[in-house]
């Protein structure tokens, strides 16, 4: 039990350093895209490691083809969130500073949301490459002994 608690409150720490980093982010007076999409990239990953691994029942058990269509899973679902969240902290950007010429165009915010395709495509690739990376070292490790 203590372990899980643990476990949680790394997680609630690194939830406060997200908030505090969103929140300046909100603040600071600038259009620049990378920032953006790094944010929505950590905020889809948070949200997506926060349902698999802190959710997840002992019951649920990933081991073989499961782990890897798990990793594949998890990486489309982080491509098309990140694609989301993106969009979605691009316009409350736009709300909260309201200038006559937004930060991020109307036209930039659905070009953000076209790409969601293409970015769940490519996290279900790394996804692959990951859960067949941890899959072949978990492998390894289990043979030295």
């Amino acid at each position: 039990m203590t372990g899980q608690r643990q476990r949680h409150k790394g997680f609630r720490l690194w939830l406060i350093l997200l908030g505090i980093a969103l929140f300046y982010w909100l603040g600071k007076e600038d259009n620049d895209v990378l920032g953006v999409m790094t944010l929505g990239l950590i905020l889809a990953g948070t949200s997506v490691c926060w349902l698999i691994f802190l959710r997840r029942r002992s019951d649920i058990a990933a081991s073989g083809k499961r782990s890897v269509l798990m990793g594949i899973l998890a990486g489309i679902c982080v491509g098309a969130l990140s694609s989301f969240f993106a969009a979605l902290l691009m316009l409350l950007k736009d709300l909260r500073h309201a200038h006559i010429f937004p930060d991020y165009p109307p036209e930039l915010i659905i070009a953000t949301l076209e790409r969601l395709p293409a970015w769940s495509l490519a996290g279900g690739l790394i996804g692959l490459g990951l859960s067949l990376l941890f899959r072949v070292c978990v492998g390894a490790r289990g043979r030295k002994q």
